[in-house]
């Protein structure tokens, strides 16, 4: 259904999508090729979607088309971090993970305060995986890559422990227990690059939303990172300025959000001491896609 609506109204893009997939099968670069030589194709379609929609609002455009690479980065670099290779899913799930709020029309407009977490939670994370699939349709992935990129979407943007029951099914449940770490590797990244551009989406949110509205915001984001992260952004907090401090229903004990046990070092991605890799895929995940093997 997305996948024709995009064909519909957006057919540059999807002819865009069709040309780089066949390109990259014409050079060879299959489900069997390294991760980076992939991930080249589906970056340009990535870019080449972020630049050739017009968002819903100026402020969408400005962030959004520095934003998904910004939270690609930051995962690559928590990766490093832990001296663990970032999987082809993460990359590209940090790629199209707010795809939803990019596109007019896909695009679920804010419910009522007091409801709309549902939508921040639910309604905007399953939309956007459903997009990415369409823009994924014929690129050099796995269906089992495609499961996964789906089920980290649509779990993305959630607290650590918000929990809600569909049909008798946890949410969380679609997410296997060797996809859990990649996810919240995916929410730190989303979560602290919210708080180095949170200054920005304060002022803008300010016209439109209550203080309220805004610090619940704030604080949802925190509790989506893990324990080694928190601390950080608390100061990024702390450091507002006062006319930015003056448009959020701050409150310092909400800021004490508990300490989290998940940060254990276990992973089931590949450990490496290439640092020149690691600089291969930061470039990638910026979307730099002209890298040579």
């Amino acid at each position: 259904m997305l996948n024709q609506y995009l064909q519909k109204n957006y057919p540059n893009v999807i002819e865009y999508r069709n040309m780089t997939y066949n390109d990259a099968k014409k050079k060879k670069i299959t489900v069997e090729s390294n991760n980076l030589q992939r991930l080249q194709y589906i970056a340009k379609v990535v870019e080449h979607t972020y630049y050739n929609i017009e968002p819903p609002d100026e402020y969408t455009k400005k962030s959004d088309r520095k934003h998904f690479k910004e939270v690609a980065v930051n995962a690559v670099t928590f990766c490093k971090k832990k001296n663990k290779i970032p999987s082809i899913e993460l990359i590209v799930s940090c790629w199209l993970h707010d795809i939803e709020r990019f596109i007019p029309h896909i695009k679920c407009e804010y419910l009522p305060e007091h409801i709309d977490e549902y939508r921040k939670e639910i309604i905007h994370p399953m939309t956007s995986a459903q997009v990415a699939l369409a823009l994924l349709n014929g690129a050099p992935l796995t269906v089992k890559e495609k499961d996964n990129i789906f089920a980290l979407i649509s779990q993305h943007d959630k607290p650590i422990d918000f929990r809600i029951v569909v049909n008798n099914v946890l949410l969380s449940d679609i997410i296997d227990e060797e996809l859990k770490e990649t996810l919240e590797t995916l929410m730190d990244a989303d979560s602290f690059a919210f708080f180095q551009a949170m200054t920005s989406f304060i002022l803008f949110k300010c016209k439109t939303n209550t203080k309220e509205w805004i610090w619940k915001r704030i604080v949802n984001n925190l509790k989506r990172l893990r324990g080694h992260l928190r601390e950080d952004a608390v100061k990024l907090i702390l450091n507002l300025p006062n006319h930015v401090m003056e448009h959020i229903a701050f409150d310092i004990k909400q800021l004490n959000v508990g300490n989290n046990n998940n940060d254990n070092n276990n992973s089931d991605f590949n450990t490496t001491n290439n640092n020149e890799m690691f600089d291969k895929y930061i470039r990638v995940a910026a979307n730099n896609v002209s890298i040579t093997f």
